[in-house]
């Protein structure tokens, strides 16, 4: 695990592309998601979380950021539905496509691997390391144009592409099996027996749809019909348990 002192992002997307008409809290919350992935404190893969296997809960992302709870679950909803971050089980949180966009591992690899080469060659044999390099200079000045070449094209075509990938996934939006009227459906036919819902826990499910997927909610209706316990109170404990511990398959 190690650390890094800098973060990649598309200049040009980010002075003028949709992202500007985002607000500056959101926008700053996503530098800092970024920041922290790339710290080297949760590891390499682009996830901010306690350990390998537990995520912080939603309060203490909070206070790490520095921001109210209402305001982190707000963004972190927003994140979400623009396919840039996703939450793991047990509330980890990883930034998509973090090994294209800023993995350095892959691309310093061919030049630790040399280093190590090299290393290896003057502690094995250093009569002769020296007459070894000199003949590896000259034919890496042969090619070095041809290779600085060849690695800028290279570059400029991955850029555009992850650019082209990126644009297309910040504009699209999660898909879930469920829609929220689903839910309503399901809560007013088996919680409450098919009697009119109220406007307050019509709002109360809307709001659990946003802070937990509509699909979370409507599966945990589900289990508290299973469980014989068809109450809002047992429904929220529900989805509770399953952002802190993960939602179990099947």
């Amino acid at each position: 695990m190690g650390s890094r002192t800098w973060i990649k992002i598309y200049c040009d997307k980010w002075l003028n592309g949709t992202i500007r008409d985002e607000t500056p809290e959101l926008r700053g919350i996503w530098i800092d998601l970024l920041v922290l992935a790339g710290s080297g404190k949760y590891g390499d893969e682009g996830e901010i979380k306690i350990t390998d296997h537990v995520g912080f809960l939603d309060q203490q992302l909070a206070d790490l950021l520095q921001i109210s709870l209402q305001k982190w679950v707000a963004c972190k909803k927003k994140l979400v539905q623009t396919d840039r971050v996703c939450i793991e089980n047990r509330n980890i949180v990883a930034i998509k496509n973090w090994s294209k966009y800023q993995s350095e591992y892959h691309r310093q690899k061919p030049y630790r691997e040399g280093a190590t080469q090299i290393q290896d060659t003057i502690d094995n044999d250093p009569e002769n390391s020296n007459q070894r390099l000199q003949h590896q200079v000259t034919e890496d000045a042969v090619t070095k144009g041809t290779t600085r070449d060849r690695d800028k094209r290279l570059e400029k075509e991955i850029r555009e592409r992850d650019y082209k990938e990126e644009t297309k996934q910040e504009e699209s939006s999660v898909r879930f099996l469920k829609s929220k009227e689903e839910v309503i459906t399901l809560y007013q036919e088996n919680v409450l027996l098919g009697a009119t819902i109220s406007e307050d826990m019509e709002a109360e499910l809307k709001t659990a749809c946003g802070r937990y997927s509509p699909d979370w909610v409507y599966d945990a209706i589900r289990e508290a019909i299973a469980q014989n316990h068809p109450d809002w109170r047992y429904i929220v404990g529900v989805l509770r348990n399953w952002s802190k511990y993960g939602k179990k398959k099947g």
